[in-house]
């Protein structure tokens, strides 16, 4: 009986082990897809991970935006064997306190992958290199590109940023999303036994295989630091709320430089809000005020309605449209009569209304029209406005009235840019462009808006707005011609609603040089509340120190073609009046340009720091006769 059950139970485990080994190697040898599915599952997790981004670079080839090496951290929570001193180590790398890192792990502790910190800086990554990975268990790293800006705040509202996955969310990096992106790649991560994961780092190697397209800007980067710097200073002088300045090639339509003050940090942009980090150039419209009242004299100049010398009545500074009286914004401007050309230089607005009366309201309107007001101007940033505007009927005279003077209307500085271009290319509309080259552009629209006639009076008229007795004489630099409007228009209320109290801003719009012009330029001044209010105070000084720093960085010191003589050299003539006012502002230069623009002053100059690009500036005494005589370059 003994014998039967020893073969019974025998008989058994024989059986239980052939199926074992049957079904041992069915798994192992002829899988079913079920099965299979589920080991992958077990021992693999699939992330997907993007591949290298474009390039942005400045017409000279500077890197703006770059894609860098970098790691992201993940951990599998329930992996952690020593949270304590893993938190630790890592809360060392991340720069981070410790419970921070622990309160991370508990807040993940029911997820078996996360992210702890994706796209390590610098700092961290090296302070990683120091650790052994492998014996932190469940920590791991993966391969990804850091999205970095290497100017930081310099071209910020035109660059724009991106997510912590590298998605455009803004400027240049939104609207050329689809050029700049990398190819998504599926990244496996393997896992051991205990379903630790196990990465292998030559995965980073593939990645540069779906790298999205380099693009070329049209900005140069020096120009566009040392502009940036000059709206700072503007915006400190005055209390103002803000400033902006965009300056555009007469002939090709290439923009030279786009800047928003204050700005932000495109490396970390969630520092700023999103007001600040508004490109009002292209989304916010402003009443344009007097930088308008040129293409109504064009206008009836092209129709031989009047001409430079026509006479216009001003009406003594007073016009009455129903019960309404409009003045002119400054007393001493008030004139019974006016030339056509002292209706610019003087910015009367009675005269301006009365030409309006004039020639008849629908020109002004399709004038408005041809010179790209009231649409989009085609440049590709995101966000872009097309203004605002209700044509008034024949009854809302009043409206008609402070249209054609520029307050009832709404347009974006880059609308008034796209319209000085006009009176810069003989009579053409140029259009705007970022790229140096891309097959979305067009460099010059074929339209012409004003006869040549026309534009040669207009020249001599705007030219005479910034000689003695005009109102944007503080535009001008000594030795050269410029010409273009000052432009004071009362600040719109966010709702809409009337005007805010007291509240102006002041704009230039104008080119340079007046002869023969190479750039086009609209700068503003919104709400400036000392040292001044007024176009004539504000905005015309910013032009002329926006057409220094032209001159000085586009073209050296030698000033290769418009150049007639050396603007820092007179400058040094008076060594009583240095100060550090008196110097050029060289913040977010090139070192080599910053040097050149100091040549032949009777000043020592020292660099400080290591770097190429120019952080700040001072001067200082160091001869016994206390006056200043050295230059101290802070370098980054």
């Amino acid at each position: 009986m003994i014998k039967i059950r020893i073969y019974f139970l025998t008989s058994i485990f024989a059986v239980a082990s052939l199926l074992l080994v049957y079904r041992a190697f069915q798994l192992q040898i002829m899988p079913s897809r079920n099965v299979e599915r589920l080991a992958k599952r077990q021992l693999h997790k699939t992330i997907s991970i993007v591949g290298r981004r474009g390039t942005l670079k400045d017409r000279n080839g500077q890197d703006l935006a770059v894609s860098t090496n970098s790691m992201s951290i993940y951990i599998n929570p329930h992996q952690i064997e020593k949270p304590l001193e893993v938190s630790k180590k890592l809360a060392w790398v991340l720069g981070l306190p410790q419970q921070t890192v622990r309160d991370q792990f508990k807040k993940l502790r029911k997820r078996k992958f996360a992210w702890l910190k994706r796209q390590l800086d610098s700092t961290q990554l090296d302070r990683l290199q120091s650790l052994d990975l492998k014996a932190l268990k469940g920590v791991g790293v993966l391969p990804e590109f850091r999205r970095v800006y290497p100017y930081g705040n310099t071209a910020s509202h035109l660059l724009g940023f991106v997510s912590i996955d590298g998605k455009g969310l803004a400027g240049v990096e939104a609207a050329f999303e689809s050029d700049l992106t990398g190819e998504s790649k599926k990244v496996i991560v393997q896992r051991d036994a205990k379903g630790r994961p196990i990465f292998n780092h030559m995965e980073q190697l593939s990645l540069e295989d779906t790298k999205g397209d380099d693009l070329q800007l049209t900005i140069d980067v020096n120009f566009q630091g040392r502009l940036e710097a000059l709206l700072a200073k503007k915006v400190k002088r005055h209390d103002a709320d803000s400033a902006l300045a965009i300056v555009m090639e007469a002939k090709t339509g290439e923009i030279l430089a786009l800047a928003v003050s204050p700005g932000f940090d495109p490396n970390n942009p969630g520092r700023s809000s999103i007001g600040q980090r508004r490109n009002r150039v292209v989304t916010d419209p402003v009443e344009p005020g007097s930088v308008v009242k040129p293409f109504v004299v064009a206008r009836a100049l092209e129709d031989k309605i009047v001409s430079p010398s026509s006479e216009i009545d001003a009406g003594g500074g007073k016009i009455k449209i129903g019960r309404k009286t409009i003045t002119e914004s400054d007393n001493t401007h008030a004139h019974k009569k006016l030339s056509i050309t002292d209706l610019i230089r003087f910015s009367s607005n009675v005269a301006t209304v009365n030409l309006q009366k004039k020639m008849g309201f629908a020109k002004v309107e399709d004038t408005y029209r041809k010179i790209g007001f009231f649409e989009k101007t085609g440049i590709e940033i995101q966000g872009e406005s097309r203004g605002i505007y209700s044509s008034p009927s024949s009854s809302q005279k009043l409206e008609r009235a402070t249209i054609s003077y520029g307050h009832g209307i709404a347009v974006t500085p880059i609308q008034i840019l796209k319209a000085y271009s006009v009176f810069a290319n003989q009579g053409f509309r140029v259009q705007p462009k970022i790229f140096k080259s891309h097959e979305n552009y067009n460099s010059q629209e074929s339209m012409r808006i004003f006869s040549q006639r026309t534009i040669d009076q207009m020249q001599k008229i705007l030219k005479a707005v910034v000689e003695e007795g005009g109102t944007g004489v503080l535009a001008k630099i000594q030795g050269y011609q410029s010409a273009g409007k000052t432009g004071t228009s009362l600040k719109a209320r966010q709702d809409g609603k009337g005007y805010v109290a007291g509240a102006y801003q002041s704009s230039f719009a104008g080119y340079f040089p007046a002869e023969n012009p190479e750039i086009v330029a609209y700068v503003m001044v919104d709400n400036p509340r000392i040292n001044g209010k007024y176009a004539s105070q504000v905005a015309a000084p910013l032009f002329a120190e926006m057409t220094e720093a032209y001159l000085s960085i586009v073209h050296g010191l030698r000033g290769d073609t418009i150049a007639k003589e050396n603007f820092y050299r007179r400058k040094s003539q008076d060594k009583e009046s240095w100060s550090i006012d008196s110097l050029p502002i060289m913040k977010g230069m090139n070192l080599v340009h910053a040097l050149k623009s100091l040549e032949g002053l009777p000043v020592r100059v020292e660099v400080e720091g290591q770097g190429l690009i120019v952080d700040g500036q001072d001067i200082r005494a160091t001869s016994k006769s206390g006056e200043p005589d050295t230059v101290r370059l802070r370098v980054r």
